[in-house]
């Protein structure tokens, strides 16, 4: 661990790394500008000059609020025996290294609130072994190389505050194991919505956004079938209800957040969901009612927050529910008072219920 050097300006000049290092984390170094300094004609101090037979045995490095930093390494690639990259609050990044063909052990790569990095590395489809992919807050990153496809074995992708996003979501179809796809505050990312669509073997899947919910509404959630985890955050959607989106009949955990002109939940919303178990609605301020059998027979979990004109009828929710949650609500929450007093009532049967943070 190197941590709060001030007068730190490079890490290792003309020089190996211990053979024997395994881990390295560089933090709060504010005047670092390199990691490794190197003359073209020396021997690589930092990998192995693509020939897998580094003098050193580095699997993990991670680097962390550097505002000075502009480049990992002057010439060269990164070890050839790295298996994980975590890069965050380098806002003058500009360089990782020229190419990844070598990191053939890469398993995950971490980049985040780089504001002036704006490609990676090439070689990112040839790791057979990189299953996770997280970019976020580097707006001026347009990720992948011109042609280059994402790697076959991808499992994981989270990509957050990143304007230039876009070659990427193209491509993304081309990933056969991807289950875990994030998606948020990417404006650029579906201005063309791809014509393969998107991978089907998706099980669990978060959108950030109108423009990139609106191209999932349109190309159609419900054909994601294996898909249980479901998150969406709007912001600016006129949907007055949900009836038009289709959501998946495999969902077993589903949370809409942040729709200012949802007015109701329809029994036809959820009337395919019989998987549901965990269900979480949150800032919805229109939103002013739930009817009666709108909520599934499965539903374990129920989490309201800041929906300040919402109310339920008598006994709408179901008898499976373990777990209630009310939050910023103040018609709910003092319905659920009311119904949590009376004799015989669903809310009377619930385990565990918790109005603004207080089990009652």
């Amino acid at each position: 661990m190197v941590s709060d050097c001030p007068k730190l300006v490079s890490l290792v000049a003309k020089g190996q790394l211990p053979p024997t290092l395994k881990e390295l984390h560089i933090r709060d170094c504010k005047n670092i500008q390199i990691l490794v300094e190197e003359e073209d004609d020396t021997a690589n101090s930092f990998g192995s000059n693509g020939d897998n037979t580094g003098s050193h045995d580095l699997q993990d490095l991670s680097i962390s609020n550097c505002p000075s930093l502009k480049s990992l390494i002057s010439s060269g690639e990164l070890a050839t025996t790295l298996q994980t990259l975590w890069i965050t609050s380098c806002p003058e990044l500009e360089s990782i290294a020229k190419e990844l063909h070598h990191n053939s052990l890469l398993k995950s790569i971490t980049i985040s609130y780089c504001g002036n990095l704006k490609s990676l590395p090439t070689g990112i489809h040839s790791l057979s072994h990189l299953s996770d992919i997280q970019i976020r807050g580097c707006p001026s990153l347009d990720f992948l190389p011109d042609g280059e496809l994402l790697p076959a074995n991808l499992t994981s992708l989270d990509l957050d505050s990143c304007e230039k996003m876009q070659a990427v979501v193209n491509r993304i179809h081309t990933c056969t194991s991807l289950q875990d796809l994030r998606m948020g505050k990417c404006p650029r990312a579906l201005v063309c919505f791809p014509e393969e669509g998107f991978t089907t073997n998706l099980t669990s899947l978060w959108i950030h956004g109108s423009s990139i919910a609106q191209g999932w509404f349109e190309w159609g959630l419900h054909r994601i079938t294996s898909l249980k985890h479901l998150r969406i955050c709007d912001g600016t959607s006129h949907l007055v209800s949900f009836q038009e989106m289709k959501l998946p009949t495999s969902l077993i955990n589903l949370t809409i957040v942040d729709f200012p002109n949802l007015e109701y939940l329809s029994p036809e919303d959820f009337r395919n969901l019989t998987s549901l178990e965990v269900l979480s609605i949150t800032y919805c301020k229109k939103l002013a009612s739930l009817p009666k059998k709108v909520l599934p027979p499965s539903l374990r979990k129920l989490c309201i927050r800041g929906c300040k004109k919402l109310t339920f009828p008598m006994n709408c929710l179901p008898p499976s529910l373990l777990d209630l949650f009310i939050c910023h609500c103040p018609l709910l929450v003092e319905w659920c008072k009311k119904e949590r007093g009376r004799e015989g009532s669903t809310m009377a049967r619930i385990p565990c219920v918790r109005l603004d943070y207080v089990y009652v």
